[in-house]
């Protein structure tokens, strides 16, 4: 094939939405799931404030102007997002797909330098300014899938409880060690990672079960009232506790036991934090009020 006949290909995938196409241009740039989720945060608190202040507008009888429309919001918060993530991408590799996901092939290709090209970094320039203020300029935001799937490998410990089925050993190699906050050593580390690749043992995250509940966090994030309410131990314990039901297995207690298990001495937590039992008790009445959400909107 050649260069010609490729630049005449539509694209594989088109998205019927601006989420979808947040997600689908997240999936071009192989952003990291915690980067998609980060900027769908900032989506949810950008419609949260222009619907408080067009309210506010319209009770003053003014009309309140649209600051960012839906698909440049979308490629804003990316942009935003793999900043704030760690996960830096410079603007044309994001605005060059974006162009041909939006255009298509009938669409002349965006060059750069060009005045399109630039007319557009402009305007995603001003809006990342704008969407900064909305923010108030934090930009830290701590996901479900922040700092490697930290929480979820941990909530997938005690919700899977792999000890009881006498494999502590081969769960240790993957956490322990490799886990956020471990004091073991470097050279331990890195022991643990040969030990891990040698005999094919994944991370807990990347079981069935594991994949299954990064889809239901990735549910969680596009849900406004989830993704701004629920803390991330709890999206991610929730989400266990849905991909447990997915993949058709039963718990082997009661549900307030197992939630119990899991909220154990927090899920966002350091083991040098100290988790009072008004903490506990938060945490776990977040989980099992979003299993209640989830089971009766499961994925709308």
């Amino acid at each position: 094939m050649t260069d010609s006949e490729e630049e005449t290909l539509a694209p594989s995938v088109l998205p019927n939405n601006a989420l979808q196409f947040l997600f689908l241009l997240g999936e071009v740039l192989r952003l990291p799931l915690n980067t998609i989720c980060t900027a769908l945060v900032f989506t949810h608190k950008y419609h949260v404030f222009t619907k408080s202040a067009r309210q506010s507008a319209e009770q003053a009888g003014q009309q309140y102007p649209e600051l960012i429309d839906d698909y440049s919001l979308s490629i804003t918060c990316l942009s935003l997002a793999t900043k704030a993530t760690e996960s830096p991408r410079r603007l044309r590799e994001l605005l060059v797909p974006a162009y041909h996901i939006l255009h298509g092939p009938s669409a002349p290709r965006l060059t750069f330098p060009s005045h399109a090209y630039d007319a557009l970094r402009a305007g995603v320039v001003h809006f990342e300014l704008v969407l900064l203020r909305i923010l108030d300029y934090e930009t830290g935001i701590r996901t479900a899938l922040s700092s490697n799937f930290a929480i979820l490998e941990r909530a997938l410990d005690r919700g899977i409880s792999a000890h009881v089925y006498g494999v502590k050993d081969l769960a240790d190699i993957i956490r322990g060690s490799m886990q956020e906050g471990s004091t073991t050593t470097r050279s331990a580390a890195r022991q643990d990672q040969d030990y891990a690749d040698e005999y094919g043992i994944v991370r807990l995250y990347s079981t069935a079960i594991g994949r299954t509940a990064i889809d239901w966090v990735l549910i969680c994030y596009q849900k406004e009232e989830v993704a701004l309410s629920f803390k991330p131990a709890a999206i991610a314990a929730a989400s266990i506790y849905m991909a447990i039901l997915d993949r058709g297995y039963a718990l082997g207690c009661a549900i307030e036991e197992w939630v119990s298990r899991v909220a154990r001495n927090g899920l966002d937590k350091s083991e040098d934090d100290i988790v009072t039992n008004e903490d506990r008790e938060h945490l776990k009445q977040q989980i099992i009020d979003l299993i209640s959400k989830l089971r009766e909107q499961p994925s709308d």
